[in-house]
C-alpha cells in the first residue's frame, strides 16, 4: 500500500493543523483501498518575477486574474505574456516533488518550484487538463501541463530542476470564479 504524507503547517491561529485522517480518507478503489482526498497543503505567491515565493494560508482567487497579488495575476510574471492559455494559477502535487526529490543533488521546497497551490490526496492533475474542477469554493479549469523552466535553478543555485520536474511539473488553470482558497481546501470536480 502506497502511503502519501502530509506538510504540516501552523493554523492561522497560531495552532499546528494536523491532518485529521478519519476525515481526509475515503474508502474506494475494488479492493477497498483507503485513499486521501485531494487537498490543497501548500498556497504561495509572489509579487513579481524574481520575487521569492511567499505561502499564505488563506488567499483571494480572483476569476480571470489567478490569485491575489501574485505576480501572474498583476501581469508582472516572466511568461505574462507568453502563451496562448491563460497563466493565472500553476497546481503542482506532492508526489512529483517526492520523485523530484530523487533526481537532484539538493532538493527544491514547494516554494522553490515557484507554483501556486501544492495539493496532496488522490488526484492526478494532469487528468484535470481541459475539465472545470473546484478548489474549496473557487471553480478552474485545467489549461495545460506546467513545463518546468529554468527559473528556479537560476534563482535557487541548485541543478537540474528541469530534468527533476520534467512530466512532473503540475499544471496551470484559469480562475472561473472569484473566492477564497485555504490550506485544506479539498479539491472536487
Amino acid at each position: 500500500m502506497t502511503r502519501l504524507t502530509f506538510s504540516f503547517h501552523d493554523a492561522p491561529d497560531g495552532s499546528a493543523d494536523f491532518p485529521d485522517s478519519e476525515s481526509d480518507a475515503v474508502t474506494g478503489g475494488s479492493n477497498g483501498r483507503t485513499l486521501l482526498k485531494p487537498l490543497v497543503t501548500g498556497i504561495f505567491t509572489a509579487p513579481t518575477k524574481g520575487a521569492p515565493m511567499v505561502e499564505s494560508a488563506r488567499i483571494m482567487a480572483v476569476i480571470g486574474l489567478g490569485l491575489f497579488m501574485d505576480r501572474y495575476a498583476t501581469g508582472q510574471g516572466t511568461y505574462s505574456k507568453s502563451g496562448k492559455n491563460p497563466r493565472q494559477i500553476t497546481l503542482i502535487h506532492s508526489d512529483c516533488l517526492a520523485v523530484g526529490y530523487k533526481l537532484v543533488r539538493e532538493p527544491y521546497t514547494a516554494a522553490e518550484t515557484r507554483r501556486n497551490l501544492l495539493v496532496e490526496g488522490n488526484v492526478d492533475l494532469l487528468q484535470l487538463i481541459g475539465k472545470d474542477f473546484f478548489v474549496g469554493p473557487v471553480r478552474m479549469r485545467g489549461v495545460e501541463e506546467c513545463l518546468p523552466c529554468k527559473i528556479p535553478s537560476r534563482m535557487y543555485r541548485k541543478d537540474d530542476f528541469v530534468k527533476a520536474f520534467a512530466g512532473k511539473g503540475g499544471i496551470r488553470a484559469e480562475v472561473l470564479s472569484t473566492g477564497f482558497v485555504s490550506l485544506r481546501d479539498e479539491l472536487h470536480w
